[in-house]
Formats: structure tokens, C-alpha cells, sequence
């Protein structure tokens, strides 16, 4: 079972993908990417690019940690 604070972020996540508009929010509030270039993807791209980077830090994450283990 995931840690508490684990469960409570992924919760969040999931509410995340689930709002278009809080999700360009955020990213917006980041300052890395300007609202023009945000404008350019559409809500259900969006969302399927984001879903993508969250499995891949994932994977990554479980990588980081065999790896830390390991040495």
C-alpha cells in the first residue's frame, strides 16, 4: 500500500486530469511555457501529455531508488 502522502498526491493527480482548465492553471503559474504556446494543445492532448510525464516520473522514481539501494 502507498504511503499516506503518496495516496493524497495521486488523489490530487487524478482530479487534476480531470479539470483542463486547473491543469493549464498550473502549468501556467510555473512560468515555463507562455499561455500562446498552452493554447496551441487541446484539452484531451493535454491531459493524454500529462498522464505520459506522470507514469514516466514514475518509472524514473523506481529506477532512482534500486539505484540508491544498490550502492
Amino acid at each position: 500500500k502507498e504511503a499516506p502522502e503518496a495516496e493524497g498526491a495521486s488523489s490530487q493527480i487524478d482530479m487534476l486530469l480531470k479539470d483542463p482548465a486547473q491543469l493549464r492553471s498550473i502549468i501556467l503559474s510555473t512560468g515555463k511555457i507562455k499561455k500562446e504556446e498552452l493554447e496551441k494543445f487541446s484539452d484531451q492532448e493535454l491531459l493524454s501529455m500529462v498522464q505520459t510525464l506522470i507514469k514516466d516520473q514514475n518509472v524514473e522514481s523506481l529506477f532512482s531508488e534500486s539505484a540508491a539501494e544498490e550502492q
